[in-house]
C-alpha cells in the first residue's frame, strides 16, 4: 500500500481505538480464511461506517503477515503495512539493541509500527514511542496490545516537539532509526531524517546516551560525533550499523553476529596484513563474518581466538583467513578446502575441469547484470559433480565448501 493511500485510509479511521481496529482486522482476516467474497467483506467494512480505503489498508496488513514471520517470531499475529514492515527492525537486531538499554528509561523517537518498541518494552523500565505518522502510532499500539505489553506511552508527535523532549525523564536514553531515501547510492547525514546531529543538540543534557541505527555502508568519515560504531550481521550478511553515544558507548568499534549473539569489541586498529604465502591445494580458507571485517576487528578476533593464519581482504564485504584446518566459530561464515589457484579465466576453466567441477558459485563482486553471463561461461563444458566456489584476490581461488558449513540463515531478519 502506498503512503498516500495509507494516509487517506487513516483519515477514515480517525479516533478509532487500537482494540476496535484489532477486532476489525481479525474479523476480516477470518472472512479471508473462509474465502468469503469481496462483496461480503466490503459490506462488513461499510457496516462499520468505513470505506474501501480502509478495506485496502486492512487487506494490506493481512497479506503482510506471512512476510512478517520472516522478521518476527510471532509475525503472523502482528500488524504491519507492507511499507511499515519493509523498514521494521528485525526482531533479532531489536532484541540485541534493547538488551544494551535494559533497565533504563528509553524513548524510541522514530518508532514506525513498533518493531523496536516491542523489544524495548520487554527489557526497559520505561518506554516512550514517538512517530509523526498517527497511523504508525495506532499500529504500534495494536502490536503492543497484541504482545501483552503495557506501560508504553505512544505519542503521534514530531520528535523535536517540546512535549516529547520535556516529557522524558532526565538521564533517559534515545533510540533513533532515521528514515533514508531507498535509492541513495551514498549515505550521508544530510539525507537522513531526523539528522542525528540535531537529535543530540536538541535533546542535549536531557539524555545520557543514544543509539542511532544507521545505513551499514555509510562512510565513517561522515560521522562527526564521538561514538561507538557497531556493525551487526544477521544470517551472515551486514544488516545495520549502530552508533552508541554517551553512557551507551563501551568501545571504539564492535561487531555482533546474529542470531548467535557472538560479539567482539576493540579499537579497530587492524592487523599486520603481510602478503600471504602462496595458496596451494589442501589449505583451507575461511570466510569471516562481514561484521568483523567491516569493523576492522579481524586482528582483535585472531588474538582472542589464538588464530595464526594469514588474512586477505578481497573487498569491503569479504575477508578470507587461511588455516591448516577449517575453523569452527560463529565469526566464520563458511570454510572451503582449496582445490587450486589460477591467474586467469582460462586457467580457472582448466582447473575446474581437472577438479571435476559441475557448478561454480562466484564469490567476488561482479556487476549483477553480468553474473550469469560469467557463470555460464565458466560452467560451459563441465561434466563433474563438485560444487565449486570461486574467489578472486590477487589470484583466483577455487574451493570446495566444507559439508555442514553454510551461510547462516537462522533468526528473523531482513536481508
Amino acid at each position: 500500500m502506498t503512503a498516500p493511500a495509507a494516509v487517506k485510509a487513516y483519515q477514515a479511521l480517525r479516533g478509532i481505538s487500537p482494540e476496535d481496529m484489532m477486532d476489525i482486522v481479525e474479523w476480516v482476516s477470518d472472512l479471508v480464511k473462509e474465502n468469503a467474497g469481496v462483496r461480503r467483506i466490503t459490506s462488513y467494512i461499510l457496516s462499520k461506517g468505513m470505506d474501501e480505503d480502509v478495506l485496502g489498508l486492512i487487506m494490506d496488513m493481512i497479506s503482510t503477515r506471512k512476510k512478517a514471520a520472516a522478521k518476527f517470531e510471532k509475525g503472523e499475529e502482528l500488524y504491519f503495512t507492507s511499507e511499515g514492515l519493509r523498514w521494521a527492525t528485525p526482531e533479532a537486531a531489536a532484541e540485541h539493541c534493547a538488551r544494551r538499554m535494559a533497565g533504563e528509561s528509553v524513548a524510541d523517537i522514530t518508532c514506525g509500527q513498533g518493531g523496536q518498541v516491542l523489544s524495548l518494552a520487554r527489557h526497559c523500565d520505561m518506554v516512550t514511542a514517538v512517530d509523526m505518522d498517527p497511523l504508525n502510532c495506532l499500529i504500534t499500539s495494536m502490536n503492543l496490545k497484541k504482545s501483552g505489553l503495557d506501560g508504553v506511552t505512544v505519542y503521534p508527535e514530531n520528535c523535536f516537539s517540546r512535549k516529547v523532549i520535556s516529557g522524558l525523564e532526565k538521564g533517559s536514553l534515545v533510540f533513533c532509526d532515521p528514515a533514508r531515501p531507498p535509492g541513495s547510492k551514498e549515505r550521508t547525514m544530510e539525507e537522513i531524517s531526523p539528522d542525528p546531529r540535531k537529535v543530540l543538540m536538541e535533546y542535549g543534557e536531557r539524555i545520557s546516551g543514544a543509539c542511532f541505527e544507521m545505513p551499514p555502508y555509510m562512510s565513517l568519515e561522515k560521522i562527526p560525533f564521538d561514538c561507538e560504531v557497531e556493525y551487526v550481521s544477521l544470517g551472515g550478511r551486514i544488516n545495520r550499523m549502530n552508533l552508541y553515544t554517551g553512557s551507551l558507548k563501551r568501545s571504539r568499534r564492535s561487531a555482533v553476529v546474529l542470531p548467535e549473539g557472538a560479539s567482539i569489541s576493540g579499537d579497530g586498529s587492524g592487523i599486520n596484513n603481510d602478503r600471504p604465502p602462496e595458496v596451494t591445494a589442501g589449505i583451507w580458507v575461511n570466510e569471516l563474518d562481514p561484521a568483523v571485517s567491516r569493523s576492522s576487528l579481524v586482528g582483535e578476533l585472531m588474538l582472542r581466538e589464538g588464530w595464526t593464519g594469514r588474512v586477505v581482504k578481497l573487498d569491503p564485504r569479504r575477508t578470507l583467513l587461511w588455516s591448516d584446518a577449517p575453523l569452527d566459530s560463529p565469526f566464520v561464515k563458511e570454510s572451503f578446502r582449496v582445490l587450486g589457484t589460477a591467474d586467469s579465466y582460462e586457467g580457472v576453466k582448466r582447473l575446474l575441469r581437472s577438479a571435476g567441477a559441475g557448478s561454480v558459485t562466484i564469490r567476488y563482486a561482479v556487476d549483477p547484470s553480468n553474473y550469469w553471463t560469467i557463470r555460464n561461461e565458466l560452467e560451459r563444458g563441465l561434466d563433474g559433480s563438485i560444487k565449486v566456489h570461486l574467489f578472486k584476490g590477487e589470484t583466483f581461488i577455487i574451493g570446495e565448501k566444507l559439508m555442514g558449513s553454510s551461510s547462516r540463515s537462522g533468526g528473523k531478519g531482513r536481508q
